[in-house]
């Protein structure tokens, strides 16, 4: 059974819009005054994100017989920033948006320098 195309079409556009909607939502929520005063929760979420997790977890998958293509996606899943979203839910649940925008925020930045060098290393030790 097939949805009525005026259904499928406002499915369409809606979720061509939920990004853009969720980044402006994320730009609206972010606060540079925070990022000027570091809060270890801040930079602490970000760097466990985008740095410790894959330092432990791609090991983890080594051991476990992952090689090649299979151990750089899992260095990708790992290191990737927190998703936007995040700052929706602290927004619906009452938490702290602007901090969790700053997070996304500096999760994205650093994630930009550790997956390159992250995916360097990988294939300079001929891991992926």
């Amino acid at each position: 059974m097939e949805l009525p195309e005026a259904l499928a079409n406002s499915g369409r556009l809606l979720g061509q819009i939920t990004v853009p909607l969720v980044l402006i939502n994320v730009g609206a929520s972010l606060d540079f005054a925070q990022l000027r005063r570091p809060s270890l929760a801040g930079w602490g979420a970000a760097l466990y994100k985008c740095l410790l997790m894959p330092v432990l977890g791609v090991p983890i998958a080594w051991y476990c017989g992952l090689r090649g293509m299979e151990l750089g996606i899992v260095f990708l899943v790992l290191s990737s920033p927190t998703s936007t979203i995040s700052v929706v839910f602290a927004q619906v649940f009452g938490g702290n948006a602007k901090m969790a925008a700053n997070i996304v925020l500096l999760g994205g930045l650093f994630s930009f320098v550790f997956v390159v060098c992250g995916l360097i290393f990988l294939r300079t030790q001929g891991l992926a």
